[in-house]
């Protein structure tokens, strides 16, 4: 399924965020990439419903307007920066939670069959029963994706889901995003700031600056060394490796003109 933003725009009061971006989250991954405060966030609550922007939104070819919360949360998860819980739950609770836009009143055998495909999936079969409390950082943000995946979207969007993980989950997270695509049919953009992977993992970049896109494409024609100098100040190396993914070493900052 096909998410599609066209000339949004968004403004958190006087100051603008977005402005005029179009975009399209197809099947396979989607990097958004961009500086701190380029917008990365807003478009991704923008694309989900959960802010209201000037443009046009549309799932499927259908208006984001014209649908129930209910609809778009069915078809569209979205997994924000930092998520932390209280609560006393197992992994397993917490992934039937996941499951709020189609769960009745009684669990029905649809929704435990759902929740152990999803456990399965994302290697978590082992700790259903443990409360999440007791999961360190790394185990919690793949059940934070899990219990997105939990309502069997078509689209999923992740906000930084590496962020303050260490290397090892950071690339657990990026190779559990590749075998998803496939495996469950999935439309899936992630903000990231890591831009190496990027260049390995996502399908299409999206090169977001001071709230326009900068540009767009594959990753080898999207991060070269002159966007890093324009978007990101840096000068950078950018090689290539034997499949022809860009990979990126900063070497220091853009001297001023």
């Amino acid at each position: 399924m096909i998410l599609q933003g066209t000339n949004l725009s968004f403004s958190y009061g006087a100051m603008s965020v977005l402005a005029g971006v179009n975009i399209r989250i197809e099947r396979g991954i989607t990097a958004i990439i961009g500086p701190n405060a380029a917008g990365k966030s807003t478009l991704l609550k923008c694309l989900c419903g959960l802010l209201r922007p000037h443009g046009q939104v549309t799932l499927g070819g259908r208006d984001l307007r014209g649908l129930s919360r209910k609809d778009v949360a069915r078809d569209v998860s979205y997994l924000p920066q930092n998520v932390s819980t209280q609560a006393v739950l197992t992994v397993f609770e917490a992934l039937l939670l996941g499951r709020l836009p189609t769960l009745e009143w009684h669990v029905s055998d649809a929704d435990i069959k759902a929740v152990e495909g999803v456990l399965h999936d994302v290697g978590l079969t082992d700790l259903a029963g443990r409360g999440i409390n007791q999961l360190s950082g790394g185990q919690l943000q793949l059940v934070s994706i899990a219990q997105a995946l939990a309502r069997e979207p078509a689209v999923l969007l992740l906000d930084e889901p590496t962020s303050n993980l260490d290397l090892r989950h950071q690339f657990e997270i990026c190779m559990l995003m590749t075998s998803l695509r496939a495996a469950r049919d999935l439309s899936v953009a992630i903000a990231v700031h890591d831009l190496n992977a990027a260049a390995r993992f996502a399908d299409t970049v999206y090169v977001l600056h001071q709230g326009r896109i900068h540009g767009f494409g594959p990753p080898a024609s999207v991060l070269t060394r002159e966007m890093m100098a324009e978007v990101y100040g840096i000068d950078a190396s950018v090689t290539h490796d034997a499949s022809g993914r860009p990979m990126i070493t900063p070497v220091g900052l853009k001297a001023d003109s």
